[in-house]
């Protein structure tokens, strides 16, 4: 089934929904208070990394921070996003971690997690009625 989307003809669902997903993606990346984001397959292996350029423009330093390196920050967030989800898991086989939060003084961290994918956000800590709505993202389809 093909329809048309955005004034192109004959796109796929595939692809409509690769649309959404890139959409929606960006539409967090460029939020104020969103630092960066990436998005990892079950392997750890990088996807997408988006920049919000407002905030840490290339090369600039965070607090206490050598340069800002989304990727190798993410593959740290990982490992702690697949032993709590393994750890969910053993506590209760019938259970699943979808979403996980982590609270720093100088950071936020927002994992959304699937079967294939996690999806990591990294924002300045915020109020809690301040704080990005990811949780609609922890369900990926």
């Amino acid at each position: 089934y093909q329809r048309r989307v955005h004034g192109i003809q004959n796109i796929s669902f595939v692809q409509i929904a690769m649309v959404d997903v890139q959409e929606r993606v960006k539409r967090i990346a460029e939020h104020d208070s969103v630092k960066w984001l990436v998005i990892a397959d079950a392997s750890e292996k990088i996807i997408q990394t988006e920049v919000n350029q407002k905030i840490l423009p290339p090369g600039e330093k965070g607090k206490g921070e050598e340069k800002i390196q989304p990727n190798s920050m993410a593959k740290h967030i990982l490992a702690i996003a697949k032993k709590s989800k393994a750890t969910v898991k053993d506590l209760d086989p019938t259970n699943d971690l979808t979403f996980l939060r982590i609270k720093t003084a100088s950071n936020e961290i927002m994992v959304a997690t699937d079967k294939d994918y996690f999806l990591i956000a990294n924002q300045m800590p915020q109020k809690p009625e301040d704080v990005v709505k990811l949780q609609a993202l922890s369900q990926f389809n």
